[in-house]
């Protein structure tokens, strides 16, 4: 488990490789070329889903599966009940990487180590109400705002989690709607947005 998350720290931490002065051309050749070839792990099976290229494989036991977008790049993965997600800005021409839980309403946005991680609990909207999250039996985290927060001990409770729930207040009613979910499989899920992540910048 340790080395496991030490080398997702490392993962984490590559910066975004600059390649000025070369032809964008030349550049997406090599990129589409080295990424055909670069695996999550040995042993992945390719297969076509919807017409979507995807790769499997087991880690650890547990089953992992990402697809493969038109230019050879990891797009969209999961592990467990965890999935990996991009959102592409078209006025920044930015992405931005997310693991989700649907059944726990949750978001998390994982950081290097020594910077904070950001979590939403998905739905929440509600003026002047804070939405919480909770591992097994933990202290729930208490958002301090309205919107997403930052917690270093609920990133380090999940990695060796058993079960997540969350509590969102959605407009106009202003009620608990709470949620569950199996939470295991998230330092796996980690390392695989960290491997996707770094496919996609390089």
């Amino acid at each position: 488990m340790i080395r496991r998350l030490v080398f997702a720290s490392v993962l984490l931490s590559i910066s975004v490789t600059t390649l000025a002065q070369r032809p964008a051309s030349v550049v997406a050749v090599e990129r589409d070329e080295r990424n055909a070839k670069i695996f999550f792990r040995p042993g992945e099976t390719e297969s076509m889903n919807y017409r979507t290229p995807t790769r499997s494989g087991l880690i650890d036991g547990t089953p992992y599966k990402y697809t493969i977008d038109s230019q050879g790049r990891a797009d969209y993965g999961q592990v467990g009940e965890w999935t990996v997600r991009s959102r592409f800005d078209e006025m920044e021409d930015t992405e931005t990487w997310y693991l989700v839980h649907d059944d726990a309403r949750l978001l998390v946005m994982p950081a290097p180590v020594g910077k904070p991680s950001r979590f939403c609990v998905i739905g929440h909207d509600y003026p002047g109400r804070h939405a919480m999250a909770r591992v097994d039996t933990e202290q729930p985290v208490t958002a301090q705002g309205d919107d997403c927060f930052s917690s270093a001990r609920l990133l380090s409770e999940l990695l060796s989690a058993s079960t997540i729930r969350t509590r969102r207040y959605e407009w106009p009613e202003d009620l608990p709607v709470d949620a569950v979910g199996d939470a295991s499989h998230f330092a796996d899920a980690v390392l695989l947005y960290a491997f996707m992540k770094k496919t996609r910048f390089e």
